[in-house]
Formats: structure tokens, C-alpha cells, sequence
């Protein structure tokens, strides 16, 4: 089976809505969190009948890098074999899949880890479109409870 640049197990991609994935810039050691569907379904009128078709659509999943634009810019401008491209899990459902991207958003700081540089550690710059990185709170969020 093709994964493109996916590293993952085996799976079929016909038994599943969509995964949560991280991408690895091996250069720096900065990371991405984010979600992609596998297919799309869209409804389309057949000629001569009332009702609407239910049509399955592969998505660009196996050549996806991300939505964050900063990420593409580095992919761009470096290589994307310099990139690590790995499916953390995947889900069922829509919810699901939302479930699980912030799940793994939050348990991994990615508003506010910094590496040993001082850089912070992911791309990701907010979390659903809801919390966004320094917008509201001090930057200095500790990851002890």
C-alpha cells in the first residue's frame, strides 16, 4: 500500500475517517501537530433522478504537509526528505479526530514548549483556532502541575 511520505503500521484507508500526524523537521527538531481526513464525500445530482449521489473522495493525504504556512515555508526551502512524516492514530469519526488532535496538542504543550535554544518547539501557533500562542496569558506556562 502507498503512504507517500507517511511513516504508519499498515492500515486501510477505506476503514477509517482520518489521523492525527506530527512533522518532524529533523534540521532544528521542531514539530507540527495536526489532523488530516482521508476522503471527502460530496453530493452530486445524477441526471434524471430527485435524489442526490453520495460520493467518496480520496483526499491529497499522501502528499499532505500540513496547513501551518511557516512549515511549508521550511519544507519549501530545505527539502521534505529532511522531514519526518509520522501518523500518531488513526480515528473512526470526525469527532474522533478532533478528539485526539487536541489531545495530543495540549499533553505536548505546543503553545509554549521551547527547546534548548529558546525557540519554541512546534509550529503550531494555536489549538483549534481558540487558544493561540501569547494571546492572553504569560508565555512562561510551566509544564509541572
Amino acid at each position: 500500500m502507498d503512504y507517500g511520505h507517511w511513516l504508519c503500521e499498515e492500515f486501510d484507508p477505506d476503514e477509517y475517517f482520518g489521523f492525527v500526524y506530527v512533522i518532524i523537521d529533523t534540521t532544528n527538531g521542531r514539530k507540527y501537530i495536526g489532523k488530516k481526513q482521508l476522503q471527502f464525500t460530496e453530493r452530486r445530482k445524477v441526471a434524471g433522478r430527485k435524489n442526490r449521489r453520495v460520493i467518496r473522495k480520496d483526499s491529497d493525504w499522501r502528499v499532505y504537509t500540513g496547513s501551518n504556512k511557516e512549515l511549508n515555508e521550511q519544507i519549501s526551502e530545505k527539502a521534505v526528505d529532511l522531514f519526518e512524516f509520522k501518523i500518531l492514530r488513526l480515528c473512526r469519526t470526525k469527532t474522533e479526530l478532533g478528539y485526539y488532535e487536541c489531545k495530543y496538542q495540549f499533553e505536548q504543550n505546543v503553545l509554549h514548549r521551547r527547546l534548548d535554544s529558546g525557540e519554541y518547539a512546534f509550529y503550531n501557533s494555536n489549538i483549534m483556532n481558540r487558544w493561540f500562542r501569547g494571546k492572553g496569558w504569560s508565555d512562561d506556562v510551566g509544564d509541572d502541575i
